[in-house]
C-alpha cells in the first residue's frame, strides 16, 4: 500500500470521527441498574462542557491554546477517553503517530468497546507500518461495528496485510 493511500485511509478514518462526535446523542434506557449514580453524571457533564469549550478553542482562533487546555483536560479527567481520543486525532494531524498510538491505546484501556479507537489505532499502525497492531485493531473494529460503512475497505486492508 503506498503513502498517499494510507494517508487517504488515515484521514477518511479521522473524518468519519469527527462526524461521529459532532452527531447528537441520545439517552439510552433509564434502567437505574446501568445508570451511573448522580456525582459521576455531574462529573461527566462538567468534562464534557469544558471538552466542548476547549474543541472550539481549537477550532477557532487559538488552537495551540486549544491543545494546551486539552492536555490540562486529560491530566484532570485521566478516566475519560474523550480528551485522550481528541488527543490522539491532533496527534495525527501534526504527525506524532507515536504519541497517537499511546493516546488510542489509552482510550481503548478504559473504553475496550470504542470501535472508532480500535479503527484510529489500524490507521495509525499502518502508517507506522506495525502490520502486527493494525491486523489486531482492524480486526476489532470490525467485530466492535460489524455495520460498518467503510467494512469492505478495512477488509481489503486487511487481506494485504495477511498476505
Amino acid at each position: 500500500m503506498d503513502k498517499i493511500h494510507k494517508l487517504a485511509v488515515i484521514l477518511t478514518g479521522v473524518a468519519l470521527i469527527v462526524l461521529l462526535f459532532l452527531l447528537p446523542r441520545t439517552e439510552g434506557s433509564k434502567d437505574s441498574d446501568t445508570q451511573p449514580d448522580r456525582t459521576e453524571l455531574v462529573r461527566n457533564e462538567g468534562m464534557e462542557a469544558e471538552l466542548d469549550s476547549v474543541l472550539q478553542l481549537i477550532d477557532g482562533d487559538a488552537p495551540m491554546q486549544g491543545i494546551m487546555a486539552l492536555r490540562e483536560l486529560s491530566e484532570r479527567y485521566p478516566d475519560e477517553p474523550l480528551p485522550q481520543f481528541y488527543l490522539g486525532l491532533f496527534s495525527i494531524q501534526t504527525g506524532q503517530y507515536d504519541k497517537a498510538v499511546e493516546r488510542f491505546r489509552r482510550v481503548i484501556e478504559l473504553d475496550p468497546a470504542n470501535w472508532e479507537a480500535w479503527r484510529m489505532l489500524g490507521n495509525v499502525s499502518l502508517e507506522l507500518g506495525d502490520k502486527e497492531t493494525a491486523l489486531e485493531a482492524l480486526e476489532q473494529y470490525l467485530r466492535l461495528n460489524p455495520e460498518a460503512e467503510d467494512r469492505a475497505e478495512v477488509e481489503r486492508i486487511l487481506e494485504d496485510l495477511k498476505n
